[in-house]
């Protein structure tokens, strides 16, 4: 890196964080988006359980 001036270097910079940090959420995204998935149904499944008697404490 052999910028003409500041705004060179810093522009270079913040592009490799914003690269690095696209790639840092795309792997951790593709290695636990499975998981997450699994574990929002396991909720849903449980909210729709509770539901009755959510209702019956609002009477």
């Amino acid at each position: 890196m052999n910028p003409l001036n500041v705004w060179v270097a810093l522009t270079e910079i913040l592009l490799l964080l914003g690269v690095a940090f696209c790639l840092g959420w795309l792997i951790a995204y593709s290695q636990y988006s499975q998981r997450i998935q699994t574990q929002k149904r396991a909720i849903d499944v449980l909210e729709n359980k509770l539901k009755p008697f959510n209702q019956a404490s609002h009477e």
